[in-house]
């Protein structure tokens, strides 16, 4: 009794494994040969280095699936800016503020609870890494990146509450943002991180 023609699996330029050596190999010929009343399919196969596999189609498998990575929700911060590697973000809870850069953006082990692994400079030298929840950051505006590390005593700035002039550098935790005592214009002290909102040096022809 003659055995049923099986049906071709494979086409040319399909990638495929050769199961004897488990290297993957692509199609470059397929040949039918019939012998007592059998039809055999017969697989040229050629590996990126241009080795080749000859044999019958039982001798070559489909390689297996790429996973598809299951998409993650997107992490905003607090301000609803999406929180991207890379993205340089202020801390905005706490005693203090300090600027850093995302360097990881990941979830908890409940697979819902977003974390983001910031890495923050230390002075002279160095960084250290903190995890925040989204909720305690956002996003670093324009003008407080351009914000030199130390500002000399007589420059002008500006903040939340006018513009004025920096009297007094207090000394500041080698971690942490500087910390000025200004003087505004309006004949009034205060005491300002220069990371704090709406904090940026300005020049005088800006004024």
């Amino acid at each position: 009794m003659s055995q049923p023609t099986p049906t071709p699996t494979y086409r040319l330029n399909d990638r495929v494994i050769h199961i004897g050596s488990g290297r993957e190999c692509c199609i470059t010929e397929l040949r039918t040969l019939t012998a007592e009343g059998r039809t055999i399919y017969l697989i040229f196969a050629a590996t990126d280095d241009h080795s080749l596999f000859i044999g019958p189609d039982s001798d070559f498998r489909q390689p297996e699936p790429t996973p598809t990575p299951t998409p993650q929700p997107t992490v905003t911060l607090s301000d609803g800016t999406p929180a991207t590697v890379g993205a340089r973000v202020l801390k905005v809870t706490g005693e203090y503020h300090i600027e850093g850069t995302i360097v990881a953006v990941f979830h908890k082990a409940d697979g819902t609870t977003p974390r983001l692994v910031v890495e923050h400079e230390a002075k002279p030298q160095g960084s250290f890494l903190h995890i925040y929840g989204p909720a305690n950051l956002k996003a670093l505006p324009d003008e407080v990146r351009d914000i030199p590390a130390i500002l000399p005593v007589g420059a002008r700035v500006a903040t939340a509450f006018g513009m004025g002039t920096i009297a007094q550098v207090l000394e500041d935790h080698p971690a942490l943002p500087a910390l000025y005592r200004v003087q505004l214009d309006n004949g009034a002290r205060i005491l300002v991180s220069s990371r704090a909102e709406g904090f940026r040096a300005v020049k005088e022809n800006q004024e």
